[in-house]
């Protein structure tokens, strides 16, 4: 089944994810595994709260641009490389495990696009798997599209943000799943094209829910987080009271007289379509 929530060549064009969430590797080999495991923990930590990134295996880079069309990874070596990946992804403290989606992408090469959402911070790993002192743990952060060794001032920040959560990724323990629409969740996937809401695949509400991470466990049942009920609950305005745009139009001289006022509601992405498309500042 298709877990990957974005249209695969987007996500390689960097159409739809910024550049500095990505990073391409063309082999898994022992060398460029241990890169890939220190850009999981820079993701995981998650250091300029940009909801974590994606690597993307069997994709040749140059200056950071990938070079299409994509070299790919032989379909046979998929299954071992997910295993190396995981089983080295347990290395990182505390234990944090990457979700995997291979993908077919020409012919007969695969890819292994790995997506990362934000750990437990902080995320530590050794430099090497024979360099690993008991107790101690290197962090990684991002720093535009390179993966970096956290020192100093950068250090310091991350161990600031251990107990620190995003405004957008907490739970809202006063709204239930019956806020969210799962109308307007398939139309955002299927506006970015993604596999998820391909015409031959039927996933459940619910799973599409916890596939986007939009929920949140709490005592043995789920709760949608912010983001969710911001971008995909019809009235995001009845939990977070001044959700909406206001845009005002007054005469062009100083003090001129009011012309015209809107108010755009609903989801946030619908606000910002509207007001952009209002034509008030034309």
């Amino acid at each position: 089944m298709k877990i990957l929530p974005i249209n695969l060549d987007d996500l390689m064009s960097a159409r739809t994810v910024e550049s500095v969430r990505l990073e391409f590797k063309k082999t898994a080999s022992d060398p460029t595994l241990e890169q890939i495991i220190h850009t999981v923990c820079a993701f995981a930590n998650d250091f300029h709260n940009l909801n974590g990134g994606y690597i993307v295996l069997g994709v040749e880079e140059e200056n950071g641009l990938p070079i299409l069309p994509p070299v790919g990874l032989e379909p046979k070596n998929l299954d071992r490389i997910q295993k190396r990946i995981r089983g080295n992804c347990k290395r990182i403290e505390p234990e944090y495990l990457p979700i995997i989606s291979p993908e077919r992408k020409g012919q007969p090469q695969g890819i292994a696009p790995t997506w990362h959402c934000v750990g437990a911070i902080p995320c530590g790993c050794p430099i090497s798997k024979y360099t690993k002192i008991f107790g101690e743990s290197t962090y990684y952060v991002r720093l535009g599209s390179e993966t970096v060794v956290a020192q100093d001032d950068s250090l310091t920040q991350l161990m600031q943000m251990t107990a620190k959560v995003p405004f957008d990724d907490r739970r809202n323990l006063t709204a239930s799943l019956d806020a969210l629409s799962p109308a307007l969740v398939r139309h955002f996937l299927s506006e970015i094209k993604s596999d998820l809401v391909a015409p031959n695949v039927d996933i459940p509400a619910i799973e599409l829910y916890r596939k986007l991470r939009l929920v949140f466990k709490v005592n043995g049942h789920e709760v949608p987080k912010n983001v969710a009920l911001l971008f995909f609950s019809d009235q995001p305005e009845d939990f977070f009271p001044g959700t909406r745009i206001e845009v005002v139009q007054f005469a062009d001289e100083a003090g001129g007289d009011l012309i015209e006022e809107k108010i755009f509601r609903g989801p946030v992405q619908t606000q910002l379509s509207q007001a952009v498309d209002s034509g008030l500042n034309s």
